[in-house]
């Protein structure tokens, strides 16, 4: 019997040794207050080294002042050419929001410069001036173009937010697709999703005269009734952007929509791309081709998914919201303090304040610069990329695409 227990002992020492080990440490520091201390004390230096490590390392290597963003990918220009360092970032921030952000309003000034074609207020504001025979008529086309660039320029900036944000997460997942990187692999990586971000052009180009084309068409319906004369509240304002909203983002059929569901999809992407029923021919493409139509899918995916859609609300809420607050100091600067009061806005605000709807005309327009003005635009573009609800957003979408890999791996083996 003691001969059979040695030589189990023998044969298992090592699991003896460590089971002992680890039985000892627990019952000592259940029943040795000093052991306890020490255990303690050890683990909470630990700690402390770890955690004042991590940030140091990240921000010495991931964190580069030279790091490259998204326009630098837009205009093909690769993380060499700018003497940065060669490093991505993390997969679900492949650039940081400062470069989301310099991007966008780089884009705005492109798309600014359409919508003073398209909705060209100024224009209009000097044939008023000079008081022709129509001028009641051109008041009538200023008061739709107002209210049109109004809404142009909210939605404007928010697809491109949005937009950027789903592109730089396709992104990240191809950086992170393989392990180990060499300066050539970055390089030609770099390359692709350059060619992949060119496809930018869209939304501020055609999608955004097709914008322009259906906000002009939906905004009739509430703001043609309306006069001239009329004197509009805080209340009426907001029961016009209900309608047009409504409108717009419901998707009727009255207002030419493809795809009901998803509005937005006809302003950033083409139609199409969108074609799934499209045949491709695979063994004449070459792997890049592969790559960058693989990435365009992951995209548009991301683009019609549930999550896009109520992330595009977020940024849509925080938009009328700042005009409604826009509207409100303007009413506010219109009327008068109250008798005895000697601090205006200490007063409680009257929601029945009005003004002339020919007087809130030029304000509009005013108010268009505050979302599609790249100088006046960047606090809010900062505060729409900065929402908490896009790290969730983006990060599902490097997860989603890596997981459609894993499967078709699974399925080709």
């Amino acid at each position: 019997m003691f001969r059979k227990t040695y030589d189990f002992v023998k044969k298992h020492k090592k699991k003896a040794f460590l089971a002992g080990a680890v039985y000892g440490g627990v019952y000592a520091y259940n029943n040795n207050d000093v052991v306890r201390i020490v255990v303690d004390g050890s683990c909470s230096w630990a700690w402390k080294k770890l955690s004042d490590f991590l940030p140091a390392a990240r921000a010495s290597n991931l964190e580069e002042p030279n790091q490259p963003h998204a326009n630098h990918l837009r205009s093909g220009r690769s993380f060499g050419d700018s003497g940065g360092n060669c490093q991505p970032e993390t997969p679900d921030g492949f650039v940081k929001d400062e470069s989301v952000v310099a991007t966008t309003l780089q884009l705005l000034e492109e798309a600014l410069r359409l919508i003073d074609q398209l909705l060209n207020v100024d224009a209009l504001r000097q044939k008023i001036s000079q008081n022709p025979a129509n001028k009641l008529e051109l008041w009538e086309d200023m008061k739709i173009l107002a209210w049109s660039r109004c809404f142009v320029a909210i939605y404007c900036v928010c697809h491109l937010v949005v937009y950027i944000k789903v592109q730089t997460g396709v992104a990240s997942r191809l950086m992170y697709s393989q392990g180990a990187e060499t300066t050539e692999k970055l390089h030609w990586k770099l390359g692709i999703i350059s060619r992949h971000m060119q496809c930018t052009e869209y939304p501020i180009r055609e999608g955004l005269g097709q914008l322009v084309k259906i906000v002009k068409n939906v905004v009739q319906k509430p703001v043609a009734p309306r006069q001239l004369q009329d004197a509009l509240t805080l209340a009426d304002i907001k029961q016009v952007v209900y309608e047009v909203r409504k409108l717009m983002e419901a998707g009727s059929s009255m207002n030419g929509f493809v795809h009901p569901r998803n509005y937005h999809l006809e302003f950033v992407v083409p139609a199409g791309q969108l074609d799934r029923s499209i045949e491709r021919e695979p063994i004449t493409q070459s792997p890049d081709d592969r790559i960058l139509l693989a990435m365009t899918e992951d995209a548009n995916r991301a683009l019609e998914s549930v999550d896009c859609n109520m992330v595009l609300n977020c940024c849509l809420e925080k938009c009328f919201t700042r005009l409604f607050s826009e509207v409100d100091s303007l009413l506010r600067d219109r009327t008068p303090p109250a008798a005895g009061s000697f601090a205006p806005n200490s007063q409680p605000f009257s929601a029945t304040a009005k003004i002339p709807h020919v007087a809130l005309l030029p304000a509009l327009d005013r108010m268009s610069h505050i979302y599609a003005s790249p100088l006046d635009a960047a606090p809010l573009v900062k505060d729409l990329v900065g929402l908490s609800y896009f790290a969730p957003f983006v990060a599902s979408i490097v997860h989603q695409s890596l997981q459609r890999d894993s499967l078709a791996c699974e399925e080709s083996l």
